[in-house]
């Protein structure tokens, strides 16, 4: 499924939701997401991105929570 850009403002409602997420980690890795050719493909750069820079569980939660939005459509629905 490819997955859409998601806007400036979604990003940053995602970090306000998680406040101790590492915010430029997450708005850097959910700017460039809709580049993935897949959800698995965002998921794995996750984990490789994750063990690389040694996230913490709310940075990677903060990003899963983007990569699902960026799988729907900016009403809300998910894509076909």
């Amino acid at each position: 499924m490819p997955l859409r850009e998601l806007t400036a403002e979604e990003i940053k409602e995602i970090v306000a939701a998680r406040p101790k997420a590492r915010r430029i980690a997450v708005e850097n890795f959910l700017i460039t997401v809709h580049h993935c050719e897949s959800t698995m493909a965002a998921l794995a750069n996750l984990e490789r991105d994750a063990k690389l820079y040694d996230w913490d569980f709310p940075t990677v939660e903060a990003i899963c929570l983007g990569i699902a939005k960026a799988m729907t459509k900016k009403g809300g629905i998910e894509n076909d």
